[in-house]
């Protein structure tokens, strides 16, 4: 069995965030462009490297009509960064780039899959302390956990270490359910199941 996991929308860091604000309207979208291409590859390959080298990643991406693409990431280790180039400018070429493009929530979601559900201690808190290159190692994940059954619950992680969530005090009544579902722009329970991504 296949677990899926959700991540709340991925940012870039605090460096590059100063510097896409410099941009002026021409550079945008060629900057914006690359950007989410390498922040596309850098959290694939930490994924990968921390769970588990064969396990599939979809980039999620709400569209105009609040429904959900799904965009599946070739095995980072085996291609170049060049082909996420070419995945995030093709998905983009039909999206008008404007400067509130990482604050509109519905564009850099990942889905990923495990064998494990038992991924939320170790495997993720070194997910986030492997982010730094381009992707904000703060971030939410959403899935299932064996300690809370049919519950889809979620926990954040902030470089490395626990941020708010199921594992900080295990409130399912504030962490779980699908009340929780409410961060995830277009997100619905289906998509939790592997048969959404076939």
């Amino acid at each position: 069995m296949k677990y899926i996991y959700i991540t709340s929308d991925l940012m870039p860091t605090y460096d590059i965030q100063e510097e896409l604000s410099a941009k002026n309207e021409n550079e945008l979208t060629d900057f914006v462009t690359n950007l989410v291409g390498n922040m596309l590859h850098e959290f694939a390959v930490t994924i990968r490297t921390n769970l588990d080298s064969d396990c599939s990643v979809y980039w999620l991406l709400t569209n105009e009509s609040e429904s959900v693409e799904r965009f599946n990431l070739p095995n980072a280790e085996d291609v170049e960064p060049e082909t996420y180039f070419e995945i995030a400018k093709k998905v983009l070429s039909n999206i008008k780039i404007e400067m509130s493009f990482f604050d509109d929530a519905k564009y850099m979601k990942i889905a990923f899959t495990s064998e494990s559900n038992d991924i939320w201690d170790y495997s993720l808190l070194e997910v986030s302390s492997s982010l730094c290159d381009y992707v904000n190692p703060s971030f939410y994940v959403f899935g299932f956990h064996p300690e809370f059954e049919d519950t889809i619950v979620t926990q954040g992680y902030s470089e490395g270490e626990f941020d708010t969530g199921i594992l900080n005090d295990f409130d399912v009544d504030s962490y779980g359910g699908e009340d929780i579902l409410r961060m995830l722009t277009g997100v619905s329970s289906v998509m939790f199941n592997d048969s959404f991504y076939q």
